[in-house]
């Protein structure tokens, strides 16, 4: 009994980490949206966001990493929804739906995020509200992603955590994009002064 336990206990030793390397992959219609910044973002109906996807245009093979930072219905047969920067990369029918092969990313290819060494970060500045997420995440100019920030609107003191997920170009009147979501929580509607503290959870 003791040898079948410990040969199953093996076995399952070898089988498990195999099964998390491999890559899962789709195919179906990809639309695309168009994005206020420059990252290879996307969105998808249920992958975690952060997950590293391999993008193929099946109609001429061009491909492209992007990061699923986004949510859309899974109801519409839409596998996935680029933003534009990714979609211009890979030369999708800007006109209409375009057929995709999407790889999530395995384990040991992803690249670790590991915490800023900015971690006594405060600033003050602009933040400017983006038209799209649906979750509490921002883009900073030099915050590493995963990174978790704290920001307080300075007209009315409401504060909020975040998680920077991409990174955008410095600004002197913008040291932050922020989502809808974290727009809604901060009563920001386009644009307000903010403070950023970097922080740990």
């Amino acid at each position: 009994m003791k040898k079948a336990l410990f040969l199953c206990l093996s076995l399952l030793i070898i089988i498990i980490p195999c099964v998390a390397q491999q890559s899962l992959v789709f195919e179906g219609m990809g639309t695309w949206y168009n994005a206020r910044n420059a990252a290879l973002m996307a969105s998808h109906a249920r992958l975690p966001f952060g997950t590293q996807l391999k993008v193929t245009n099946l109609e001429n093979n061009k491909q492209v990493t992007v990061k699923i930072g986004g949510r859309i219905q899974d109801n519409l047969g839409i596998l996935l929804d680029v933003a534009s920067p990714a979609a211009d990369l890979l030369q999708m029918n800007l006109a209409g739906r375009t057929r995709l092969r999407i790889e999530v990313m395995p384990r040991a290819a992803k690249i670790l995020v590991t915490r800023s060494t900015d971690r006594d970060l405060v600033q003050e500045g602009g933040a400017l509200r983006l038209s799209e997420g649906e979750q509490l995440t921002a883009g900073h100019p030099s915050l590493a992603e995963g990174s978790r920030i704290r920001i307080t609107n300075l007209a009315n003191g409401l504060q909020t955590n975040a998680t920077v997920m991409y990174r955008i170009r410095a600004s002197k009147s913008r040291i932050v994009e922020i989502s809808d979501a974290l727009g809604e929580r901060l009563e920001i509607e386009n644009f307000a002064n903010v403070k950023v503290e970097s922080i740990i959870d």
